[in-house]
């Protein structure tokens, strides 16, 4: 398996280059952190842009690809209240 081929917390887009960024059960996987991803998140969507991430929270956690995080639902909440100066 050759994952990932992008990197939620470095992604290679412009500012504000996007319209919406949806990610499905993605964000336990990403090694640089979820402060990072959120932060890269709003970065490339632009002002009023749609932003939707999906967790998995009870699945048993995997090998492959790697498997970081387990985020509740107010931990989402908080990462996305978070002010974009604190990012």
């Amino acid at each position: 398996m050759n994952c990932p081929e992008y990197d939620l917390a470095d992604l290679a887009l412009p500012d504000a280059g996007c319209e919406f960024l949806v990610t499905d059960q993605v964000l336990e996987h990403v090694q640089g952190g979820l402060v990072a991803a959120f932060s890269e998140s709003r970065r490339v969507v632009k002002p009023g842009g749609i932003i939707v991430h999906t967790t998995c929270l009870v699945n048993a956690i995997h090998q492959a690809p790697f498997d970081f995080w387990r985020v509740t639902p107010l931990g989402l909440e908080a990462l996305a209240r978070r002010p974009v100066d604190e990012q």
